[in-house]
Parts: structure tokens; C-alpha cells; sequence
């Protein structure tokens, strides 16, 4: 469904780019692509005749050394997120969220510094529908 919005981003450096819409945060050229084009993925779902207001389970996706992948871990844990491998390269992290572009402009940044941190390639995010009141939450098998 948004195979267009998952890339590949490495580590980067301090950024030299600051861009309006984002307020004064400064982000390099590929934060900016996939902050926009989470702010597309926000305007389908709508367009959709879906509502943002409604909590979402949320996945993002990191790829790079077994190690790295293994060393980010606790990182996602200790911010309530639930971790998978589904391969020693691969890890895939989910929550649970109200999507917006607050939510965008805060979250998106925070997951390509933590990728660059323990250099991996942030490999982007999507969503599944909403969470109903009386939902369960998942459990990675």
C-alpha cells in the first residue's frame, strides 16, 4: 500500500537544510523527503474517508548488522515499543498512535536519529486501521 514511502536512510551529520513547515527544526534532505511524504500517507488516509483522530497501530521498519539491530533494541523497549527480527538483519518496531503531522514532525525525526545512532537505515513506517476501544493489543510471535 505505501511501498513509496519506505527508504533507505543511513546515518547523517548535523544538518544545514530549515525548512518553514517545519517550523525552526533543521533536518537533512532525506528526514525532509520522509517527513513529506508522511504528510502525503496522512492526506491519502483522509482523502480515504478515514479519521486521524483514532489510535493506529503503528510500524516501523530498520534494516543494518545483526549487531546494530540487536544493540538498538532496548532503545524501542524502553519507549513502550514492542520489537520483532524476523531476520538477524531486519527489525521491526510497533506502537500504537494517534496519527497527525505533530505526530509526523515528532516521530519521523526522533526514528532516522535513533537509525543513525546505532547505524541503521530507517526503512519508513505505515499503519494499519484503527484501533477499536476493545481491541487487544498485538503480540509479535
Amino acid at each position: 500500500m505505501i511501498g513509496w514511502l519506505r527508504r533507505i536512510f543511513g546515518g547523517h551529520g548535523p544538518s544545514i537544510y530549515s525548512r518553514e513547515e517545519f517550523s525552526d527544526e533543521q533536518y537533512d534532505p532525506e528526514t525532509q523527503e520522509l517527513i513529506l511524504s508522511s504528510f502525503d500517507l496522512l492526506e491519502h488516509i483522509t482523502n480515504k474517508g478515514e479519521a486521524l483522530d483514532s489510535e493506529r497501530l503503528v510500524n516501523h521498519f530498520f534494516s543494518g548488522e545483526p549487531a546494530n539491530v540487536q544493540r538498538s533494541i532496548p532503545v524501542f523497549q524502553d519507549m513502550l515499543y514492542l520489537t520483532d527480527i524476523h531476520e538477524p538483519h531486519l527489525l521491526h518496531v510497533v506502537g500504537r498512535a494517534t496519527l497527525s503531522r505533530s505526530w509526523v514532525e515528532m516521530t519521523i525525526p526522533k526514528m532516522c536519529r535513533i537509525a543513525g545512532e546505532f547505524e541503521l537505515n530507517y526503512d519508513g513506517w505505515d499503519c494499519g486501521p484503527e484501533i477499536g476501544p476493545n481491541d487487544q493489543p498485538i503480540i509479535l510471535d
